[in-house]
C-alpha cells in the first residue's frame, strides 16, 4: 500500500519518487518469490519446452503476474464497480490466454489470422492427442499467474504472515520442487532457490520497515535510499555465502559459481596489485638504504671469522671412497600438510569468502551505528513536537 504521508517542498522530487518507489519494490519481490518458485514446476510439466531458456520463462511468468496487478490498481483508482471490475478482469485474462496460445504455439500466416483456433479446437476435441497437452499446461500457467498477480492486492503489510509463508515454501513447498524435479530438468534449480532466498529477505526486511515506520516517525527508523541498499548489500551477502558453502558442501557448483564472480576477483586482483605496487615504489628509497646498510654490515664481517679447513688426505692404497647416496625424504600423512594443501588449492574461494563476511561485517557495523543515531536523536525531535503544543 502506498504511503499517503504529505511531502513538504523540502523533501524534493526525489523523496517523492522514494516514497512512490519503496512499496513497488516489495510487490516486486513479491512477486520475484512466486516465480523462483513456479519456473521449476512450470518446466517440469513442459518437457516439450526442455530447450527453452530458464531465465526467459521466469520474466514471461513475471509478466503475467505484473499485468493483473496493476490493470487491477488502475481500475481501482477510477472507482469502478466491483462487479464490472471483475468482469474487465476475466476478460484481459481471457485475452491473455488467447495471445500466449497464438504467440507461443502456433505460428497463423499473418497476423490477425483466426485460423489457429480450429488447429486449437481440433488438438482438444481429439483423444490422447499429444498437442492437447501442451495447450492445456500453458492455459493452466497462464491461469496460475494471473491470479498470483490478482492475489497480490490483498497482501497485508504483516510480518508474521510474511514470516509464515517464508516458512511453509522452505519447509514444505521447495522440499517438493526438488524432490520432483531431481534429474528431470537440463539446468540447476540452485539459482532459483538462491533467487527466492534474496526475494524473501528483502520481502521481510522491508514490510518489517513499513511496520516499524507506521507506529513510529521516520526520524525513528530512517526508511531511506541508502537503507535499502545496505539490506539489499546484506541480503545479497548471505544468499551469496549461503551458495558458496553449499558449493563447498556438494563440490558441483564451485565451479560455475567462481565463474560468475570472475570478472569480481580479477578486478580485486588488479585493485591489490596497483595498491601494493604503489606502495612498493614509495618504500623504494627506504629498500635503497637497507641494502647499502646490509651491504655495508658484509664488508667489514667480511673474512673476519673465516677458517681454512683442509680436508683429510686419503690414505696410500685406500681407493676413493665410494659416495654414500643421500636418502630420499618421504614425508608421511599428515593432516595439518592436508588442510594447508587444500588451503592453497581453494585460495580464490577462501578470498571470496572473506570479502563477502567483511562487507556483511561493514553493513551490520552502518546498520548498528544508523540506529543509534536515531534513537539518540528521537527524544530531541518528540520534545520539539510537544513544545509548540505546549506553549498554544
Amino acid at each position: 500500500m502506498i504511503n499517503n504521508r504529505v511531502l513538504t517542498p523540502a523533501g524534493g522530487w526525489s523523496e517523492t519518487l522514494w516514497d512512490y518507489t519503496r512499496p513497488e519494490i516489495l510487490n516486486l519481490c513479491r512477486l520475484l518469490s512466486e516465480v523462483a518458485l513456479l519456473t521449476p514446476l512450470a518446466l517440469l510439466l513442459m518437457p516439450w519446452a526442455a530447450l527453452w531458456s530458464p531465465l526467459l520463462l521466469a520474466l514471461w511468468l513475471l509478466l503475467l503476474m505484473l499485468i493483473p496487478a496493476y490493470l487491477n490498481r488502475v481500475l481501482l483508482l477510477l472507482r469502478l464497480p466491483a462487479t464490472r471490475r471483475r468482469v474487465l478482469l476475466l476478460a484481459a485474462g481471457l485475452l491473455a490466454m488467447l495471445l500466449n496460445l497464438r504467440l507461443i504455439l502456433y505460428h497463423p500466416p499473418s497476423l490477425f489470422s483466426l485460423a489457429w483456433l480450429n488447429e486449437f479446437y481440433a488438438h482438444l476435441s481429439e483423444a490422447g492427442n499429444p498437442y492437447g497437452q501442451r495447450d492445456f499446461v500453458v492455459v493452466f500457467l497462464t491461469v496460475v499467474a494471473w491470479w498470483r498477480g490478482l492475489a497480490l492486492a490483498g497482501r497485508r503489510n504483516d510480518i508474521q504472515d510474511t514470516n509464515r509463508r517464508f516458512y511453509l515454501a522452505m519447509g514444505i513447498l521447495w522440499p517438493l520442487v526438488l524432490l520432483l524435479t531431481a534429474n528431470r530438468l537440463r539446468f540447476d534449480v540452485t539459482q532459483f532457490v538462491l533467487l527466492f532466498l534474496l526475494a524473501s529477505l528483502m520481502t521481510a526486511a522491508l514490510t518489517r520497515a513499513q511496520q516499524i515506520e507506521a507506529g513510529e516517525s521516520e526520524a525513528a527508523f530512517p526508511f531511506s535510499l541508502g537503507w535499502l541498499g545496505r539490506v539489499f548489500g546484506a541480503s545479497g551477502g548471505i544468499v551469496l555465502l549461503t551458495g558458496i558453502i553449499a558449493g563447498i558442501l556438494s563440490g558441483e557448483q564451485v565451479d560455475t559459481l567462481l565463474g560468475w564472480l570472475g570478472p569480481v576477483w580479477r578486478a580485486a586482483q588488479l585493485t591489490v596489485t596497483v595498491i601494493i605496487t604503489f606502495l612498493l615504489y614509495l618504500g623504494q628509497p627506504v629498500f635503497a638504504v637497507l641494502q647499502w646498510l646490509a651491504d655495508l654490515v658484509a664488508r667489514l664481517f667480511a673474512g673476519s671469522g673465516t677458517v681454512a679447513v683442509t680436508p683429510p688426505a686419503t690414505p696410500a692404497g685406500v681407493g676413493t671412497a665410494t659416495p654414500t647416496p643421500t636418502p630420499v625424504f618421504v614425508p608421511a600423512d599428515n593432516a595439518l600438510l592436508d588442510l594447508l594443501a587444500w588451503l592453497v588449492g581453494h585460495a580464490q574461494l577462501l578470498g571470496i569468502v572473506a570479502v563477502v563476511l567483511l562487507l556483511l561485517l561493514a553493513v551490520f557495523i552502518s546498520y548498528r551505528s544508523q540506529r543509534q543515531l536515531a534513537v539518540t536523536r528521537r527524544p530531541e525531535q518528540m520534545a520539539r513536537e510537544v513544545t509548540p503544543a505546549g506553549r498554544s
